[in-house]
């Protein structure tokens, strides 16, 4: 199994949205708590919404979250099982520390340690992906 960069980048994007979605959530919460109907970032709600508005919105919004949260998890499954196949272990620690836990390149470079730079876990991840597809294609 070959995953493209996309592929192994869809777990930080999930992330990030279920954090976006989480954000709308205590904002909603917040305006049924003060009565305050003014939430950003929803259309068509600058003014006092409706307290029923408000509670349709929040369920909404929960079943969002949980939605991606599943989605997450089967991703992480995923790139878990892919990460496992790769035989190489400084490769498998690069794209752990990348993809699973979400770090910059610097901070895997650091997590890694051995004198590996920011551009040399980077450039080795892209060595490794062009060979994998290389193998693939050969297949």
């Amino acid at each position: 199994m070959t995953l493209t960069k996309k592929e192994l980048s869809q777990l930080h994007y999930l992330r990030r949205e279920i954090a976006q979605e989480q954000r709308r959530l205590k904002e909603l919460e917040k305006a049924t708590e003060t009565g305050n109907g003014k939430i950003t970032g929803l259309p068509l709600m600058q003014d006092m919404a409706a307290p029923a508005e408000l509670v349709a919105q929040i369920a909404d919004s929960r079943a969002v979250i949980s939605a991606k949260l599943e989605l997450a998890g089967v991703e992480y499954n995923r790139l878990c099982r892919y990460i496992t196949g790769v035989d190489d272990s400084l490769m498998r620690q690069i794209l752990t520390q990348r993809f699973v836990e979400g770090k910059s390149w610097r901070q895997v470079a650091r997590a890694i340690g051995g004198g590996n730079t920011e551009d040399s876990v980077r450039q080795a991840f892209h060595r490794y992906m062009k060979s994998c597809h290389k193998c693939h294609d050969q297949a």
